[in-house]
């Protein structure tokens, strides 16, 4: 066993370099069954706090974990009837996912909202969230755990999609933090606003060197696949004794280069 943000980092990076192979499966009543019941013990944990009952709710959101890890799908002819009727309660993975999400926004939702009304009034609430991550050991553990699967999360968030997609929500996180650490720090404002249009130059300046580089790299590999083709663009043609030399007209090729599809016409 280790802990939750160790192992969802090494599952995202197992799940980003794995290729789909073969279609997503379904989800058996065994899968999200269990899950559900999960997310319920989830609900409890605030009632059971300082009670007698409060490990016997960890181990049930434990145990229902490991459901779905020991049951297996019967694969005998004569279960074969039974196997058909079970699927019929089968969905789809997108949809788990999406139930599981709703559930856990609810869930997060009143957690947070019990926290705020039971703050005090007299210690800012990022204090009262920090002394009680460190007023225990297995707190700690368990409250940087959820630290770090954020970080991991919003970091592989920001990185996956198109090159312009990840500029995008790098630029737009970014924001968002530099705005919630300036209104937490009290900083002048007007300071904030004479910096941004460096900031926007600077933005402006790097995109555009990252455009050339492009262009540059693009019309190299523009070059070598015309070669491998065999197309003359925009070259002389030598002429002969019955024809003038002549000028190849220029080659039009639409879109960003591509390696595999320069792979699969020149191999």
């Amino acid at each position: 066993m280790v802990a939750i943000s160790v192992a969802l980092a090494l599952f995202l990076t197992a799940l980003s370099l794995r290729h789909a192979t073969r279609p997503t499966p379904s989800c058996p009543p065994s899968l999200y069954l269990p899950l559900f019941a999960a997310m319920g013990t989830i609900l409890a944990v605030p009632t059971y706090v300082q009670t007698d009952s409060f490990l016997a709710n960890l181990l049930w959101m434990h145990g229902l974990l490991l459901v779905p890890l020991i049951s297996r799908s019967s694969t005998t002819e004569s279960t074969s009837k039974m196997a058909a009727t079970k699927r019929k309660f089968n969905i789809r993975p997108a949809t788990l996912y999406t139930a599981l999400l709703g559930l856990a926004i609810v869930i997060h939702g009143m957690n947070a909202r019990a926290v705020i009304y039971t703050a005090s009034p007299t210690t800012s609430t990022i204090r009262q969230l920090y002394n009680t991550i460190f007023s225990h050991s297995a707190q700690a553990s368990i409250s940087l755990d959820v630290v770090w699967v954020a970080i991991i999360l919003a970091f592989w968030w920001m990185t996956t999609g198109s090159l312009i997609a990840v500029v995008f929500k790098i630029a737009t996180l970014t924001s968002v933090a530099g705005v919630g650490v300036l209104a937490l720090t009290g900083v002048n404002w007007k300071v904030v606003a004479s910096i941004i249009p460096i900031l926007l130059l600077l933005t402006f300046g790097l995109v555009q060197l990252g455009l050339n580089q492009l262009r540059k790299r693009n019309i190299k590999r523009r070059k070598a696949l015309l070669d491998n083709l065999k197309i003359m663009d925009n070259e002389v043609i030598p002429g002969t004794d019955r024809r003038p030399p002549t000028k190849s007209s220029v080659i039009t090729m639409v879109g960003f280069f591509h390696p595999f599809w320069y792979v699969f016409l020149c191999g």
